[in-house]
């Protein structure tokens, strides 16, 4: 059983990988010519996250909801 500061910590953290991930697309977005270094930087970062989210067994909804409760 998860005490109140853990969760609030799951769900803060949820939050802070979904936002590196938005500015990532983002900057993706605004820098359609992104040198080839830039582009396998930013493969790499979201690699890293979705690797972290799969081994800690966070679906989709639950990381919509952490964003939701983190608005």
């Amino acid at each position: 059983m998860a005490t109140r500061i853990e969760k609030i910590y799951k769900t803060n953290s949820l939050v802070l990988l979904n936002d590196i991930l938005n500015l990532i697309k983002e900057y993706a977005e605004k820098n359609p010519k992104m040198t080839k270094r830039e582009s396998e930087f930013c493969r790499e970062i979201v690699k890293i996250i979705d690797k972290f989210l799969k081994k800690n067994n966070v679906s989709d909804a639950e990381l919509r909801n952490a964003v939701e409760k983190g608005k």
